[in-house]
């Protein structure tokens, strides 16, 4: 028998009876669950574990905008997060600068409904303070970009190891979303975003991203947009042009060439090379290639 048949018959189906067992509902927690496929004006796909966000979770970070801190490798990534001064460092060097706190602070406050720190402008001696307060309040966010972990250029590791460190960090977990060209588990939780493609092994612009820039992190309209730094100082929400990012191709290069030299590190033969990126399954090419039949053509979505 098929399952629609087994199924058929809802006798035994409803978990209206279940009372002791927190997890066996007979109607669904809320309306969204899984993951959702996100796209961008500096992707074209990455995907969002949804279901390892709260509801509380999606609203605190949904239409926020972040700052971006950038690393190439997740071992530089994982040092920085196990530092227990990362954010004063950030604070001290003034990673982001004071007129875009500034306006992080205009934006995001609001929107959760928390007091602003100062007055509107972004001057210097103001700084310490608007970082602290916006750091306990929450209207601080930083999206945290790990590059170059993508199936060709390092096979495709799982981030479960700097999502926890960003979860076992009271500060970070509030105001983080880790974004990587990388997969998570199963077991993941919080705002992790993976799969970005294209990878920066085939030269996607998450290879041209630096720290200090502005993302738009929009979950529930399914979008992560990298937004234009002089228009939100000037209280706009403007996209950012592509002259941004085509600026630094001699910053990708550089990049490029030490993602090359790292990926020696992993034998010739156990190289994901020849293979699609995560939009298209992460499947040898010679597979993809002879697909005949698309998914949706067997299981349409509607």
């Amino acid at each position: 028998r098929s399952w629609r048949d087994r199924l058929s018959d809802t006798t035994n189906l409803s978990a209206d009876g279940v009372t002791e067992n927190p997890v066996i509902l007979s109607s669904p927690r809320r309306a969204v669950s899984g993951v959702d496929v996100l796209q961008s004006n500096w992707f074209e796909s990455a995907v969002v574990k949804i279901s390892g966000m709260p509801e509380r979770q999606v609203n605190f970070f949904d239409e926020q905008v972040a700052a971006v801190v950038y690393f190439e490798t997740e071992e530089a990534a994982n040092v920085a997060l196990l530092d227990v001064h990362m954010l004063d460092d950030l604070r001290e060097s003034h990673a982001v600068a004071p007129t875009t706190l500034a306006a992080l602070e205009r934006h995001n406050a609001p929107l959760l409904s928390v007091e602003f720190a100062h007055g509107a402008d972004g001057g210097e001696a103001d700084y310490d303070a608007r970082f602290a307060h916006m750091l306990t309040v929450g209207s601080l966010k930083i999206g945290i970009v790990i590059a170059a972990q993508g199936p060709e250029a390092f096979g495709m590791p799982e981030m479960f190891t700097p999502m926890q460190h960003i979860n076992a960090n009271r500060a970070l977990r509030k105001i983080g979303t880790l974004i990587s060209d990388g997969r998570y588990s199963g077991v993941s939780y919080g705002a992790a975003v993976g799969h970005v493609a294209p990878e920066a092994a085939h030269g996607g612009d998450i290879l041209r991203l630096q720290t200090g820039d502005l993302m738009h992190l929009r979950f529930r309209a399914r979008r992560i947009d990298l937004l234009d730094p002089a228009a939100l100082a000037a209280g706009q929400l403007t996209l950012a042009g592509p002259d941004l990012l085509a600026a630094r191709d001699e910053i990708a290069r550089e990049r490029l060439a030490r993602l090359r030299a790292r990926q020696r590190r992993v034998a010739a033969s156990n190289r994901m090379s020849n293979c699609t990126d995560a939009s298209q399954g992460v499947v040898p090419r010679v597979v993809w290639d002879d697909c005949d039949i698309d998914f949706t053509d067997l299981f349409p979505l509607s």
